[in-house]
């Protein structure tokens, strides 16, 4: 996918910027030169395989922050007032080399990812226009987005202070400090200018439809007690019992039939442990991946729109080794259980295998039901 600015470190510093190659989104009427501080944090995730992606990544949040604008069109403001932060006592030559360095460092977030391929989806959208449009779009989109990111910011900020029954948040409070004796009442219209990678990248995930199901579906996923290893299914070798695909949520379940309806459990053993790991292990023993009962636990998918897909399969009820299974369908009607005791006491009561309906969708093929009804 092709970046809006795909140059490298000495292409942009030494000529793009200097030499005002680049078409570059104006500021916003009314924008002022704002101190920058770096967030300073490292982080061990988020590393870009490929060494131009990070800096292809560096452009798109200096043309969000602004700074793109300043280094090409008012360095000065840019050296004394932007990037005081990396030299306050003495701006100037190495100002720029200690900004560029923090920013550098300061890319490597879990979100340089989801930031990165955004900015370069905004991009090829503005480029379906016809040529002379790619710019003016570009603007329009930044401009909403620098909206909406605000908006966002001022949200967290209201929130933080009702739970906390009126104290400042800790971070969009220095932001507020930084932008009031600029811009007065008006702070509030100018909190991208303050943003770091951390905190565009959040708010990109929470901006972006398929990036915030895909954060709830990790974090549905994580609410089940999985087993740390992993199994052999249908001939298949080292599969976990619960995955996320895409935006979707996938649990091999081993399949009964029962009246005309297909009851499945988890594919796991009669128990497990999890959490034995850690200075201070904290060791818990399970006999079902659903800590509140599966129909719990579905619930919260429905509540959160992510879709439950159970690959079924069929084999020998009275074994936990799941190898020699094989795919199946199944009848359209699916009934969760949560374990395989679970299934065992419904089969053994004719009167309980008329219990909820998790799923009345019929087999997707290759042993996959997606779960309709919760």
């Amino acid at each position: 996918m092709m970046s809006r600015f795909p140059f490298t470190h000495t292409e942009m510093i030494n000529s793009k910027l200097p030499d005002k190659k680049l078409n570059i989104c104006p500021n916003p009427f009314g924008t002022k030169p704002v101190p920058y501080k770096n967030y300073n944090g490292r982080h061990n995730y988020g590393q870009l395989n490929k060494v131009n992606d990070k800096l292809y990544l560096i452009w798109y949040v200096w043309e969000f922050l602004g700074h793109m604008w300043y280094l090409s069109e008012d360095i000065d403001s840019f050296i004394k007032i932007i990037a005081e932060n990396e030299n306050p006592d003495n701006p100037g030559s190495d100002t720029f080399t200690k900004y560029f360095d923090a920013m550098g460092s300061d890319c490597n977030t879990v979100y340089n990812r989801h930031i990165l391929t955004y900015f370069n989806v905004m991009w090829m959208k503005c480029q379906r226009n016809p040529p002379e449009q790619h710019e003016v779009m570009w603007n329009i989109e930044l401009a909403k987005l620098r909206d909406a990111f605000n908006t966002y910011i001022q949200k967290r900020m209201t929130d933080y202070e009702a739970k906390s029954e009126g104290e400042v948040h800790p971070v969009f409070g220095g932001w507020k400090e930084t932008l009031l004796p600029i811009y007065g009442e008006h702070w509030e219209d100018y909190l991208w200018q303050c943003t770091n990678f951390d905190e565009l990248g959040q708010f990109i995930i929470n901006h972006n439809e398929y990036y915030r199901k895909n954060e709830d579906a990790k974090v549905l996923l994580c609410r089940l007690n999985i087993p740390e290893g992993k199994f052999n299914f249908c001939g298949g070798r080292d599969e976990p019992v619960a995955k996320i695909d895409g935006n979707e949520i996938k649990i091999w379940t081993r399949a009964i039939d029962c009246n005309e309806k297909t009851l499945v459990y988890p594919a796991t053993p009669i128990e497990w442990g999890t959490g034995g790991g850690g200075i201070l292990p904290q060791y818990h023993r399970h006999r079902s991946i659903f800590p509140n009962g599966a129909d719990h636990w579905l619930e919260q998918c429905k509540e959160k729109e992510i879709k439950v897909k159970f690959i079924m399969i069929q084999g020998d009820i009275y074994t936990d080794s799941y190898e020699n299974d094989k795919k199946t369908t199944g009848y359209p009607t699916i009934i969760l259980c949560d374990n395989k005791n679970s299934v065992l006491m419904t089969i053994g009561n004719s009167a309980r295998c008329i219990t909820k309906s998790v799923c009345t969708s019929s087999g997707m093929g290759g042993g996959e039901s997606k779960s309709g009804k919760y």
